[in-house]
């Protein structure tokens, strides 16, 4: 989910392709492109889960904040 934006899909790359327009992944947000930026979100995403089934809630806390950050990345990217 992305503000009022719901997308759901097999893959988390893909659910984040239907919550941005296709068209971004040929567009750059700074010097990172935006399937850099759904890399590293999805690589957020599943350290996070790594870390809570670990028991490493502080770390999982971290990650979980570098994605909300990534996401929003996304967002602004989606806006231009």
């Amino acid at each position: 989910m992305h503000g009022d934006t719901l997308s759901y899909a097999e893959t988390f790359s893909e659910a984040l392709a239907g919550l941005f327009d296709k068209q971004l992944v040929q567009s750059t947000k700074g010097d990172e492109s935006v399937a850099e930026l759904v890399t590293a979100a999805r690589q957020a995403f599943r350290q996070y889960f790594e870390l809570q089934g670990d028991g490493k809630f502080e770390d999982a806390a971290i990650q979980l904040r570098r994605l909300s950050n990534l996401l929003e990345s996304l967002g602004i990217a989606a806006k231009h």
